[in-house]
């Protein structure tokens, strides 16, 4: 889907799911937010949640980390692999 999302219909449609999206998340509370696959967008760019993290979809190259911060929130992608919970993808609870 990632090559269609780069056609001019498939920016519109971005664009717009990004606008949809943005109100939607801007004031749901809670620690940890997770985003679970269609990387193309960035789902929780207006969420204010201490971590937000995306999980990849297993596209990714052998050793690269399952969960990374969605945005810059100190936590590089080498401390994120090593603090995913066993197949989850997603830091410790005590982060």
């Amino acid at each position: 889907m990632t090559p269609w999302l780069d056609t001019p219909a498939g920016r519109y449609l971005r664009e717009w799911e990004q606008a949809q999206l943005d109100p939607l998340v801007a004031d749901v509370f809670g620690f940890h937010a997770v985003q679970i696959g269609l990387g193309a967008i960035d789902g929780l760019r207006a969420n204010r949640m201490p971590h937000r993290w995306r999980v990849q979809d297993g596209s990714a190259p052998a050793g690269a980390a399952v969960a990374a911060p969605a945005t810059g929130d100190g936590v590089d992608a080498a401390e994120a692999r090593d603090a995913r919970a066993p197949g989850v993808g997603a830091p410790h609870a005590g982060q």
